[in-house]
Parts: structure tokens; sequence; C-alpha cells
């Protein structure tokens, strides 16, 4: 929507290190109590790691991103890189490793029209999976040359 925010990326960062930041201390302990008061058994597990994230997959090269809900009323998906230094949510897809290919066929009205046909849908709103838009997509063959021009 436009705008930042901001997260707390901890990694592995030593607890001697950490004593030394008492905000971020208070914000893993609220994450610990958070988890720990869960319904849910998986997420009482992860209060045993509150300063790592549920799913921690970050490139260490430029990304392509794709949202994982986007309106119906687009032509194309927005897409676009993201630095490694960027954090994506966990509403967004991640194509590591892309190239200017990848990027040219992802934002293509073939890709758009296969997405707009076997795409879920989150009320009206396309919904992007790795499993059935991206992994079942018929990717054109492209010989090394057309993908240098790209």
């Amino acid at each position: 929507n436009g705008y930042e925010r901001w997260c707390l990326w901890l990694g592995d960062a030593e607890p001697a290190a950490l004593k030394a930041l008492p905000l971020a201390m208070e914000r893993v302990a609220a994450v610990r109590r958070f988890r720990a008061a869960s319904k849910s058994a998986p997420t009482r597990k992860l209060a045993e790691t509150p300063r790592r994230f549920h799913v921690e997959f970050m490139p260490d090269k430029d990304f392509l991103v794709i949202p994982e809900v986007s309106s119906e009323r687009r032509d194309f998906i927005p897409i676009g890189y993201f630095k490694p230094d960027t954090l994506a949510s966990n509403l967004l897809r991640i194509v590591a490793h892309a190239t200017p290919y990848h990027f040219g066929v992802l934002s293509s009205t073939m890709h758009n029209a296969w997405m707009r046909t076997v795409a879920g849908r989150l009320e009206s709103r396309y919904r992007y999976s790795v499993h059935i838009v991206y992994n079942n997509f018929p990717w054109p063959q492209a010989v090394p040359e057309d993908k240098q021009r790209a």
C-alpha cells in the first residue's frame, strides 16, 4: 500500500548482545508470551525460539516478488525486484535467483492470462499459488540468445 513497515531481524545475534538492547528484549519476551499462549501446538513450540521468524528464507541476492493476493481489476500482477536487505513478508511469493528473463515472462500477458485461469480466489481477488500457478506454468522454451536479450 505504499508505506514502510519495520520488524526486528535478530538472526543469530548473541544473547549477550541483545541484553544491551532492552527494548529489543521486551519485544522478544512479548513474542515468547504470545506464542506460548497459543492454542496451536506448533505455535507454542515456536515460543522456544522467540528471536526467529516462523519461516526464514532470506535470499542472498536480488530476488523477484509476487504478491499472494492481487486485485482482479489489475491487468497485470505487480511484481518487482527486492534487495537482499529487504525482508519479504508472508504475503509475498519469492523467486530467488530470478533473471530479467523470468521478470519478462512473469510480467507477460501470457503468464497473466494463465494466472487468471488457474489461480484460486480470495473473494474476487486472485490468489497466486506457487504450487498451482508458478510451478505448473508452461514456460516458453527460449534459446540462450533470447534469454540474453531479455
